[in-house]
């Protein structure tokens, strides 16, 4: 009985820890896409500026906390380019956040498929198998896909944590 009663007092803490990684991580992973070259850009100044334009216009929609606005010109871009990473995995990632996990996965693995090694999407559909599908050793190799591709410490870390934490789920520790 006290094994017991220790473990529903830890229960709580390892749960709080866990919703912090995420946060972290998910806060992290928006304020990184801010201001940064973006996928299928081009290095010098001949992007096309509209789709650039809205891609930032929808991330400071994010940042602001209007996500239905966000959601609004990715689906804008992508008319445009169906095959927009950012676009495609953000527009994924919001429609998870709205409670609509497995129509997101469909936007994020599309993502996944133009680039396979964009980071934001190998960490939302982490995030979606881990916290949605209650899949941990599904998020790992996904996890392990955007460590592999040797992200900033910054962002490393948290999601290494995270991915700690699937591998013990995925090997019967407790959540």
């Amino acid at each position: 009985a006290g094994a017991a009663a220790q473990a529903r007092r830890r229960t709580p803490l390892i749960v709080g820890a866990a919703i912090a990684v995420v946060a972290v991580v998910a806060g992290l992973v928006v304020a990184n896409a801010a201001g940064q070259r973006l996928p299928n850009d081009a290095i010098t100044g001949s992007i096309d500026a509209s789709s650039g334009d809205r891609l930032a216009q929808a991330r400071q929609l994010i940042a602001d906390g209007q996500a239905v606005q966000a959601v609004k010109l990715y689906d804008r871009v992508l008319k445009d380019d169906p095959r927009q990473v950012e676009a495609l995995a953000y527009r994924g990632w919001l429609v998870r956040l709205a409670g609509l996990p497995e129509d997101g996965l469909v936007y994020i693995d599309r993502a996944i498929a133009v680039d396979p090694a964009y980071l934001d999407a190998r960490f939302f559909k982490a995030m979606i198998l881990w916290k949605d599908r209650k899949d941990p050793a599904g998020a790992v190799p996904e996890f392990r896909a955007f460590l592999a591709a040797n992200p900033p410490a910054d962002r490393a870390a948290p999601v290494a944590a995270a991915l700690k934490q699937a591998e013990a789920e995925a090997a019967g520790g407790a959540p």
